[in-house]
């Protein structure tokens, strides 16, 4: 019997590769789908992570959406290639991995300045701008709202079967199968999945090729804010991102960051790889700027492209926050911003109680002190948690404030809706539990086990893989509208290609064109080069006590020389082996319909596809000398003593200039 609720069907993809180059089961992929009407929700953004154990030849994955909307109307599918085991994992290994290895923009204000005629050093108040160091990371947030709805009933006799029913975390989860798409979306139909006839031709693709479908909905009393990844093992499969599927109800710009742990850089086999070209970043705005530059470069590549963000040993990878203690780290798709746990040195203010040993805190991934769920075993009342949780300074995080919540309410009882904010408060004292009434029996041991078991365990098995030996990790990120999903992007290892900084630096000095006393310009340094960007409004407030600078607005991307630049400074396609393939600005197209169906294990270029053209590796200007140098070129006339009066930076210059104006005067009294 049909249910007359509506629900909303998100099909999200799985990542998976092969660490050798062996044939496997492509993982199946997927996508978003909502009713009709002016409540449309639609996907936003998702992570993936992948692994596949060496040793075991098991795939793991775990794939995290974001849902905002009543618990009951909740539902999640997933099409796979085999069946799987299926479990559940945590945010926070996302999130650690984002605070690691996603980008971070510093911009070092230089003290010195270029060209003017006192220096910062001895600012005498005749013009020239006061600068103070700072290093500020930038922030790369998403506020995804995904909304989807349930997944239901039996199977409908041959046609649809239900081959397993059980319970992982929150959700409860059927996995299906079938051989008719027509009665598989009469299926998912009739168990409130309101799914579109457009969705048919996909479908269809996924059971040919033999795919199963796992179905989620939250248990009943589960809320939403007990929403968790998924974990799913099984027999090796090749990677694959939900995109042709997920294009029936995708937001513009969708974000997606793929994670993958494989015997060197994971690299795109549909898909074209770019580079974002530094210069059409706003430095000095602190680079608020990088997704919209981001996805102007992938725009570039015919919208099809993914964009290495960092890779490197998944070994060394550890978490380094910004210096500053009133910065935060914005980096996940999903969490809200992370406190940096240094003392606050910007207000001279110590770190808040009990952030200073956080979970958050930079170094290691994974905290083992941190992660101990063995002191709850033994509490018997709400007290005895409370008291667990303060003395082992056990994390707190969504996952874990939830379960502690759900087996003690004491946030409830507190009056306190945020359970982070009331158990982190908890952890670190500041919360006194001997004034809550917290005497109501707990099961300690089941408290242990769903901890342990849901939250733990998957943790250190990310963790185990993370410290194997010569194993990568990789995060691609790519922006992607609607229209241009209409493939499903593939990844396989390159043990070879070199390793990707996330951390990327500027400088900007002030500079005086003119030779005087007035800042008119800004050098910017980068790797790729070091250029005077002129008609620059700066405006610098320095906070001296704190030695950073807390305002400066200019636009550097307005000079003619960078203003029509490409947003990718190069377009290319990564091979399992070999060298980057930069391709001509006028074959962008071409390549990217050539590459569509390029599988692992395959050349992704076709060897009678010809090369040829102008090539989409963008060549930066040339530097600009010392300003200096130019101020003392053009100026041609000299004052009514007949001096030049070009002012450089250069303490020799300006006392050959002064001698050279003595030496005139000199010469001048002698034949008067």
């Amino acid at each position: 019997m049909c249910k007359t609720s509506r629900r909303w069907i998100a099909v999200i993809a799985l990542v998976s590769a092969a660490i050798s180059f062996q044939s496997t089961d492509a993982m199946a992929c997927g996508g978003c789908f909502s009713p009709p009407g002016p409540n449309l929700v639609v996907q936003d953004a998702e992570r993936i992570l992948f692994y596949r154990d060496p040793v075991t030849n098991k795939t793991k994955v775990w794939v995290e959406v974001r849902y905002s909307g009543p618990a009951e109307d909740f539902g999640w599918v997933l099409p796979l290639p085999k069946k799987p085991k299926v479990g559940v994992g945590t945010s926070y290994v996302f999130d650690r991995l984002d605070q690691a290895v996603a980008p971070r923009f510093f911009t070092k204000f230089s003290s010195a300045t270029e060209n003017c005629h006192s220096s910062n050093a001895e600012n005498s108040g005749f013009g020239c701008g006061g600068f103070a160091s700072d290093e500020a990371g930038a922030r790369n947030v998403s506020s995804p709202s995904s909304g989807f709805g349930g997944a239901g009933q039996d199977g409908d006799g041959k046609k649809v079967t239900v081959l397993e029913k059980a319970q992982a975390g929150p959700f409860d989860y059927e996995i299906v199968s079938s051989t008719d798409s027509a009665a598989l979306l009469k299926w998912l139909n009739d168990n409130g999945y309101a799914t579109p006839d457009k969705a048919l031709p996909v479908i269809k693709s996924h059971l040919s090729k033999g795919d199963l479908f796992v179905a989620f909905k939250l248990t009943n009393g589960a809320g939403v804010n007990e929403i968790r990844p998924v974990t799913l093992e099984m027999d090796g499969a090749d990677a694959c991102v939900p995109l042709r599927l997920t294009a029936i109800a995708a937001s513009d710009n969708m974000a997606v960051v793929v994670y993958l742990l494989g015997a060197g850089r994971g690299v795109p086999k549909n898909h074209m790889h770019v580079a974002v070209n530094e210069t059409k970043l706003r430095w000095a705005g602190g680079v608020n700027n990088y997704t919209q530059a981001l996805a102007a470069a992938i725009d570039e590549a015919a919208g099809r492209a993914f964009v290495t963000e960092f890779a490197g040993p998944a070994k060394d990878v550890k978490v380094s926050l910004p210096d500053f203690g009133f910065r935060v780290d914005s980096t996940a798709l999903f969490s809200n911003a992370i406190p940096n746990p240094n003392a606050n040195q910007f207000t001279g203010q110590p770190a808040q109680a009990g952030i200073a040993d956080s979970v958050w805190k930079a170094g290691k991934l994974f905290e083992g002190k941190f992660l101990n769920p063995d002191a709850f075993k033994a509490a018997k009342t709400q007290a005895d948690v409370a008291f667990a949780v303060q003395s082992s300074k056990f994390a707190v995080f969504p996952e874990t404030a939830a379960i502690l919540e759900k087996h003690t309410a004491l946030a409830a009882l507190s009056g306190n809706a945020n359970l982070v904010e009331f158990w982190s408060g908890v952890r670190s004292g500041q919360i006194k539990i001997d004034k809550l009434k917290a005497n109501k029996p707990v099961d300690g041991g089941k408290l242990f086990d769903e901890m342990k078991v849901g939250i733990i365990e998957p943790i250190y098995i990310i963790d185990d893989a993370m410290g194997a030996k010569n194993i990568t990790l990789t995060r691609l990120h790519m922006r992607i509208s609607p229209d241009e999903m209409d493939r499903d992007p593939i990844f396989a290892f390159h043990p070879k290609l070199p390793n990707v900084s996330n951390s990327h630096t500027a400088e900007l000095m002030a500079v005086c064109t003119r030779g005087d006393f007035n800042t008119d310009a800004m050098r910017l340094t980068l790797k790729s080069g070091s250029w005077i960007f002129q008609n620059t409004s700066v405006d610098f407030q320095a906070n001296q006590a704190a030695q950073v600078s807390t305002s400066m607005s200019t636009n550097l991307t307005e000079e003619a020389r960078f203003k029509d630049a490409p947003f990718a400074s190069r377009i290319e396609v990564l091979e399992e082996s070999g060298d980057p393939v930069v391709i001509p600005t006028a074959q962008i197209g071409l390549v990217d319909t050539a590459i569509a169906g390029a599988e692992v294990g395959t050349p992704s270029l076709p060897k009678t596809l010809v090369l040829s053209g102008a090539s989409s590796l963008w060549t930066p200007p040339k530097s600009d000398p010392d300003a200096g140098l130019s101020t003392a070129a053009e100026q041609a006339h000299a004052d009514d003593s007949g001096c030049t009066l070009g002012l450089g930076r250069r303490f020799s210059g300006m006392m050959v200039i002064l001698l050279m104006c003595g030496l005139v005067l000199a010469m001048r009294r002698r034949r008067a």
